[in-house]
Order: C-alpha cells, then structure tokens, then sequence
C-alpha cells in the first residue's frame, strides 16, 4: 500500500504541478490547482486510480452548496467562472467515502 500510495501521488505530481494534498487511509485524495484566471483543476484518486465519476462539491464559506461536480475518465474536474472571491470548500466523494475538505479564496490575479 505504501508503494502504490508512492507511485500514484509520484504520477499525479509529475502530471501537473497540484499544490494542495490531503488524505487519510481508506479515504479518496484531491488535489487540486488554482490558476489566476479564476480556475481550480481538481484531480481525484480512490485507492491508486482515477476515480471516475466522483463527485466534487463546491460549498460557499456558509455551508451551502454552490455547484456540484463530476470527475472525468482521468479523474479530473475543471471549474471555472467562480463570481464570488470565496472563501469557498471543496470536497470530493466516492462509493469509498469523502476527501478531506480544502478551502481556498478566488485569485484575483492582482495580488503581490
């Protein structure tokens, strides 16, 4: 488990430069980027591999859902547009359980 735990978050990371990580045993793992052009790319792992067709939910600083979200065959999601600054929480879910949940701000791009 250590080894496949390894080779997949060695594999996700050479793929793209994702800058948040979290995870606990027998949950799924997000990563995810955010860009300056109000874009957060979210990947998504269950047990070594993409996890298909998981949901990624997007929650306002309030708790409430704002836009819900499914993976890709690569175990990706793109979500673009966001109007408001944030703060904002995502979560991913499988048939296995939820990720961890990351909170973030829109970028604004004009910060230094």
């Amino acid at each position: 488990m250590k080894q496949l735990l390894k080779a997949s978050l060695f594999s996700v990371l050479a793929a793209a430069p994702f800058l948040s990580l979290n995870a606990q045993a027998g949950q799924p793992m997000m990563y995810t980027q955010q860009t300056p052009a109000s874009t957060v790319r979210v990947l998504v792992y269950q047990d070594g591999q993409p996890a298909v067709n998981a949901k990624v939910k997007l929650y306002s600083s309030s708790g409430d859902l704002r836009r819900e979200y499914t993976t890709n065959n690569n175990g990706r999601v793109v979500i673009s547009n966001l109007a408001a600054p944030g703060p904002f929480e995502l979560v991913a879910e499988t048939r296995s359980g939820k990720s961890m949940p990351q909170n973030f701000s829109r970028y604004s791009g004009s910060e230094k």
